[in-house]
């Protein structure tokens, strides 16, 4: 955990913080910025604020907020 205390950019990809993972959250990766993408919308910001909320599946969240779907990929013509 005394990682996080430098850690500038936080990527959390389907993660549930929950006492387990952030311990006191107040000192929970204190000076980063924090993004996260998860499908189940009442899970961002539950325990830990973060800076970017992204609600959606992460096989197609990650890529599609960078317009990097691949070829043929349905969600492309849906952007």
């Amino acid at each position: 955990m005394s990682r996080l205390l430098y850690t500038h950019l936080l990527l959390a990809f389907g993660v549930r913080f929950d006492d387990r993972v952030t311990g006191r959250v107040s000192a929970f990766s204190p000076n980063s910025k924090k993004i996260h993408l998860d499908i189940d919308m009442s899970q961002i910001n539950k325990i830990v604020r973060v800076d970017v909320p992204i609600v959606a599946d992460a096989t197609y969240g990650g890529t599609r907020r960078e317009g990097r779907l691949p070829p043929g990929d349905p969600l492309r013509e849906a952007a």
